[in-house]
């Protein structure tokens, strides 16, 4: 627009300077060219002004053009970082479901290991029981006791001094027999008994013991003795 005025104002300004009677035979006596210095000065004003026009507008336009490319590229960073946060929330989030199912399954093992353990336990402690039991029980069948309690004594015939009597367990330490003496203190037998004389278990055992025959004996009541001191 502003070149098409441009070359429409010099055009009118030659024109005019440069041909007043287009239509008039020349005289080249007569003639003469006078150039209007102000006519070409504000055209070379004109011409400056809609340069420096064109100008402010190219750069105008270029501003525009370069913060629209960096708002674009903010635009693209932001939605970048945004997408970055959100994968790294979404990583974070299957490694923490991670964790907690491999947390879960592990307590489940254990959980599992532990009642495993435990039930083995009771059977273990179930079969020693049920083996004492049949122990002792063959054992006061055998010496006269009663294997259902073991704290009610079996009493001898009468002597001058009275009956007499003792305990399964206190038949079992003059026997020397440690494995039945500790099955029957496992069983809830009193290492304190006494029979009718007042000898513990731990008095006759010492009693009987000859070169260490006892020993194993007395070590078991002592020890039980201790432990339940």
């Amino acid at each position: 627009i502003f070149c098409l005025k441009l070359c429409v104002v010099t055009r009118l300004i030659i024109m005019v300077l440069f041909c007043k009677a287009p239509c008039a035979p020349r005289n080249p006596a007569t003639d003469s060219i006078r150039v209007d210095t102000s006519a070409i000065a504000a055209l070379e004003a004109a011409r400056l002004e809609q340069e420096t026009e064109a100008g402010r507008l190219r750069a105008e336009e270029e501003q525009r053009m370069l913060e629209a490319e960096a708002a674009e590229r903010a635009r693209l960073e932001e939605e970048e970082r945004r997408l970055r946060e959100e994968e790294e929330a979404r990583e974070q989030a299957r490694l923490a479901e991670e964790a907690r199912l491999r947390e879960e399954e592990q307590l489940r093992q254990e959980r599992e290991e532990e009642a495993r353990r435990i039930e083995a336990e009771r059977l273990r402690e179930e079969q020693a029981r049920r083996e004492r039991q049949d122990a002792i029980n063959a054992f006061c069948t055998r010496y006269g006791f009663n294997p259902d309690n073991l704290d009610e004594p079996r009493k001898n015939s009468c002597t001058v001094f009275g009956a007499t009597k003792t305990y399964a367990l206190l038949q079992a330490a003059e026997e020397g027999d440690a494995k039945m003496v500790e099955m029957m203190l496992e069983e809830g037998a009193s290492p304190l008994q006494q029979n009718s004389s007042k000898k513990t278990a731990v008095q006759l055992a010492e009693k009987k013991n000859k070169q260490g025959s006892h020993n194993a004996v007395l070590q078991v009541l002592r020890n039980s003795t201790a432990g339940g001191a």
